[in-house]
């Protein structure tokens, strides 16, 4: 299991990373905020792995996954065919029948005094994506606990995924949002969203980006949470265009996003997680041909 493995190699690399470790010390952000890491021991000493539920895709579990490897908390990666997926919902083993999922370790639940509580398992269930991260961010330094000013412009980061991208995922998943096939224009939508919602949204990013002036969202010394929702998707966009092939074109109007999406991924941890995933998917396909 990719997660597992790579999250133990980055908690016993973390000291040596280049620009000290997500966990290691009291950060001064670049606005001049104190990033204050009160648990900072927690994921080296936690006992115990969390377990993340999500199909094999990036989609709203990749934030998920990039956050625990690189705050060093063990974690199982389990990605749920559609088919399994279905039978848990079915089973009411999904809070909202919805993935993601993070189960967090017994050990890990502060308020599981008895630690055989029936509703424990249930309370130990976590979903929605950006609920899950800021639990994870509380947890390994990724969300600042001590300055509320600080941690309102990290939600307020997370928040504006869906103005930047609400769009885009109703005109891929249209029928999921209410909007039958057939009454739906997905040329107009599609240059709607090219010509004037896409470049507002990601300029206003990009000004808060430069504002900041630490090359991170928050304009903290490290990255945060808010770099962790919201880089995948961005990366996605500007890259690959989401799946419209004109959406490619916003790559080259907002290169300040596309380097911050180059940093992130120079991140020593991030790079070994990915390197990681290939490993895995290179040695899953040579079984296959084997077989």
């Amino acid at each position: 299991e990719t997660g597992k493995r790579a999250s133990e190699r980055a908690r016993a690399q973390r000291g040596g990373r280049s620009g000290g470790g997500p966990r290691d010390r009291s950060e001064q952000g670049a606005a001049g905020a104190t990033f204050e890491r009160t648990r900072a021991t927690m994921a080296a000493e936690e006992p115990g792995e969390y377990t993340l539920y999500y199909f094999d895709i990036a989609g709203k579990g990749e934030c998920i996954r990039l956050a625990l490897h690189y705050g060093g908390l063990p974690f199982r990666d389990v990605r749920l065919s559609r088919e399994l997926f279905h039978r848990k919902r079915e089973a009411g083993e999904l809070p909202f029948g919805q993935l993601p999922c993070l189960q967090v370790p017994a050990a890990a639940d502060d308020n599981d005094d008895d630690g055989g509580a029936a509703a424990a398992p249930a309370r130990r269930m976590v979903v929605q994506s950006a609920a899950i991260l800021r639990l994870v961010g509380k947890r390994t330094g990724l969300y600042p606990l001590q300055d509320d000013l600080l941690a309102a412009k990290v939600d307020a980061l997370m928040d504006y995924d869906a103005d930047i991208f609400h769009g885009v995922r109703v005109l891929k998943y249209r029928e999921r949002f209410g909007f039958p096939a057939e009454a739906f224009d997905a040329e107009a939508v599609a240059k709607t969203l090219l010509d004037s919602v896409l470049p507002r949204h990601l300029a206003n990013l990009t000004k808060v980006l430069e504002e900041g002036g630490s090359g991170w969202l928050a304009g903290t010394a490290e990255p945060t949470i808010a770099d962790f929702f919201l880089i995948p998707p961005l990366q996605q966009l500007l890259e690959e265009g989401n799946g419209v092939e004109r959406f490619k074109a916003l790559g080259a109007q907002f290169p300040a996003l596309r380097a911050l999406c180059d940093r992130f991924h120079a991140l020593p941890a991030i790079a070994e997680y990915y390197d990681a995933r290939a490993a895995d998917q290179a040695a899953a396909a040579a079984d296959a041909g084997a077989k």
